[in-house]
């Protein structure tokens, strides 16, 4: 049976009961990991710079493929900056963020687990519910949040 890493439990530990719950009952049957629990207002800084620069006082976008996130920690949070954090970013283990496919039948294994527990949660890759993958405007399918 799959457990989660030292490092992996820790990040747990600073997400919502609820996150936790879920995905101490996925990690029975799915190995996986954790990348981000709770980040500081500083560390979500650092992930929203990432395909920006900073022209004439304003953050621009000079690389789509780069940006991670569209909240920098100040101005707009994240529901990773909360405490207990409202979001976790987690992938199948071994990570290959190539692996589209695995990543979303693991993604259909979390939303499934936290239907029958009862938690309404929102997958990066679907962040409307709607079960069509296609319409998404950003796609962040390592990310869970609690509704």
């Amino acid at each position: 049976m799959p457990t989660f890493s030292e490092i992996s439990q820790k990040k747990l530990k600073t997400c919502d009961n609820g996150l936790q719950l879920i995905f101490n009952e996925v990690i029975k049957d799915f190995d996986c990991r954790v990348v981000y629990g709770h980040r500081s207002s500083g560390e979500q800084m650092d992930l929203f710079r990432q395909g920006r620069a900073y022209i004439k006082d304003e953050w621009t976008i000079t690389d789509r493929s780069r940006v991670v996130t569209y909240c920098d920690g100040f101005a707009k949070k994240s529901k990773h900056n909360y405490m207990p954090s409202q979001a976790i970013d987690i992938l199948p283990f071994p990570i290959d963020y190539k692996d589209i496919d695995r990543i979303y039948y693991f993604a259909g294994w979390v939303k499934c687990t936290a239907k029958r527990l009862n938690i309404p949660l929102i997958f990066g890759g679907d962040w409307d519910d709607d079960f069509k993958l296609k319409d998404q405007t950003f796609m962040d399918i390592c990310h869970y949040e609690l509704k």
